[in-house]
């Protein structure tokens, strides 16, 4: 959908200087390529040293290219605008945008319906897969066990 981070990081400044919405925005913690100064303290909210749980806790909605915080943001029934391909994309557990002229569309919808029952559903499932088929049980001490055993 973008061609880099700035792009990204431009289009969302505009959809929310246009809809009068905040935008925090807390870069990969090895990503130090966007240059914060272009943008003024009207536009964005610049955050490197905040909690991704407590980030995505106070968020209405995240708007991702690809990190594996996306499954935290789902785990806590948050909307998620995905604008990347990831292992999520297809699944039908959160907001994807194929364009970028459709990501406004995307995170107005996210916006007004949150994380919907079916997102929910077919993200547990989702996850119901990958313990049963792919992610294997670490052998860490707990109650109960999940994961496909050694």
């Amino acid at each position: 959908v973008y061609s880099s981070m700035k792009d990204m990081v431009d289009h969302l400044v505009s959809i929310c200087r246009k809809n009068n919405f905040n935008l925090v925005f807390k870069p990969h913690p090895y990503d130090h390529t966007l240059n914060m100064c272009e943008y003024s303290l009207n536009d964005i909210i610049y955050i490197e040293d905040a909690s991704m749980d407590r980030l995505i806790n106070e968020s209405d909605v995240v708007v991702s290219i690809s990190s594996a915080s996306e499954y935290k943001v789902l785990m806590y029934d948050k909307p998620l605008v995905q604008v990347g391909l990831t292992s999520l994309s297809g699944k039908g557990c959160s907001y994807e945008a194929k364009t970028k002229e459709h990501v406004e569309k995307m995170l107005s919808l996210a916006l007004e319906n949150g994380m919907t029952s079916e997102q929910k559903e077919n993200f547990l499932a989702f996850v119901a897969r990958l313990l049963k088929r792919y992610l294997w049980d670490d052998l860490s001490e707990r109650d109960f066990r999940y994961g496909i055993s050694i």
